[in-house]
């Protein structure tokens, strides 16, 4: 019986990694660009079908600075890419994050300000989709000061944090909480292009 067992396991295992297909010219990314250390795929049950999803990161071997995340759905077998940089910076994405039955990838884009993008989301058992359901980001608006926003996207709620260092360079935080219905329950990684992404850096600008 544990032998039939182990096998099935086995078999579901290998089933979900087959069917991840790697985009033309792209390999898998197995080392972040931000900070050097190993860079692993997420294998979990992200669906709740009892068989493991697959997530990843993958570059292109041709073009510059080309990333994209990539997500296969055992239970709607279907693979999804999540384009990550249509800019002439260069961007530097960092490891995959999961808690509970959740996803975070991101990225620090090239340049003074170390501007960051990181976007959380889970899979809507309802709906069939898997759902943006936070963003954050963060940057350094001056030499001394640190912008820090999260917006979740299943409340409607954010918050932006500005961190400015005083003479004796000791924090001072400012928080400044602010309510954007636009965007709640209304982001799928369909539709999560670079444009939507700009649109949800404005969300909260206005205390930036």
């Amino acid at each position: 019986m544990k032998i039939v067992l182990t096998f099935l396991l086995l078999f579901i295992y290998c089933i979900s990694f087959s069917q991840i297909k790697m985009p033309k010219d792209f390999k898998e990314l197995t080392e972040s660009p931000a900070n050097g250390k190993k860079l692993e795929r997420v294998e979990m049950d992200f669906d709740g079908d009892l068989i493991n999803d697959v997530a990843l990161l993958v570059v292109n071997e041709k073009e510059f600075s080309n990333y994209r995340f990539l997500i296969y759905i055992s239970s709607l077998k279907k693979q999804y890419e999540v384009v990550l940089n249509k800019t002439d910076f260069s961007i530097y994405p960092v490891q995959l994050k999961v808690l509970k039955n959740t996803i975070q990838f991101g990225y620090f884009q090239d340049g003074t300000s170390t501007f960051g993008r990181f976007i959380k989301i889970r899979y809507n058992l309802n709906k069939k989709k898997i759902q943006i359901i936070g963003y954050d980001t963060g940057y350094k608006s001056l030499p001394t000061e640190h912008i820090d926003k999260s917006y979740n996207l299943i409340t409607g709620k954010y918050i932006v944090r500005r961190t400015k260092l005083n003479d004796d360079e000791e924090p001072i935080i400012e928080e400044f909480e602010g309510q954007n219905n636009f965007f709640k329950n209304k982001v799928y990684i369909d539709n999560l292009s670079i444009e939507m992404l700009r649109n949800l850096d404005d969300v909260g600008s206005k205390y930036e």
